[in-house]
C-alpha cells in the first residue's frame, strides 16, 4: 500500500482583528492566514551566507539575497517561454535556479517539488498563484518582484 507523501503545509497567521458583526453577534475575528510550504524552509535564502555556482561554464558567483527568495504557491506565466528549454526534472529548488542562470534569457523559474518539474520564463512573464504548489522566484535581483494577490498577475 502506497503511504501518502504529501507533507502538509503550515498556515501562518498574518494579521487578526475584530470586527463590529451582524445583529446577533457582537463582534466577529478576521483572520488572514498564508500558508507555508516546506519545501520554502529548505530554499537557500534561509541561510544567509548561502550561495552556489550559477554558471554552467565552471565559473563560480556568489547569488545575492535578494536573488534567493521566492514566492511559494506561485509560477511565472506563460510556461515554457524559452525556445528549446522546455521542461526539464531538477533535483531541488536551487538546481532550477542554476539553470534558469545557466540559459540566456531566462528570468525567473518556477518549481514543483512533488514531480521535480522545473519551468524557465523570460522576463516579460508574469507571477501568478498556483495551485498546485509551485514556488517561483528570479534568478537575478534585477527581476525581483512582490507576490501577487490570489488571481491577480504582477506587470
Amino acid at each position: 500500500m502506497k503511504k501518502n507523501t504529501r507533507v502538509p503545509s503550515r498556515r501562518l497567521l498574518l494579521f487578526s482583528s475584530l470586527v463590529a458583526g451582524a445583529a446577533y453577534h457582537a463582534y466577529a475575528q478576521i483572520g488572514v492566514f498564508m500558508n507555508w510550504s516546506p519545501v520554502v524552509d529548505r530554499l537557500p535564502y534561509v541561510q544567509r551566507d548561502a550561495g552556489f555556482n550559477v554558471k554552467s561554464d565552471g565559473t563560480s558567483q556568489k547569488v545575492p539575497d535578494c536573488a534567493k527568495v521566492v514566492t511559494p504557491e506561485s509560477r511565472y506565466d506563460p510556461l515554457d517561454d524559452i525556445h528549446g528549454h522546455n521542461r526539464s526534472t531538477e533535483q531541488d529548488v536551487r538546481s532550477c535556479r542554476r539553470r534558469c542562470a545557466s540559459v540566456d534569457g531566462c528570468a525567473f523559474f518556477s518549481f514543483w517539488q512533488r514531480d521535480g518539474r522545473c519551468q524557465l520564463s523570460t522576463s516579460s512573464a508574469k507571477l501568478v498563484m498556483d495551485e498546485l504548489g509551485g514556488v517561483a522566484g528570479p534568478v537575478y535581483c534585477a527581476y525581483a518582484t512582490r507576490k501577487p494577490a490570489r488571481g491577480e498577475t504582477l506587470s
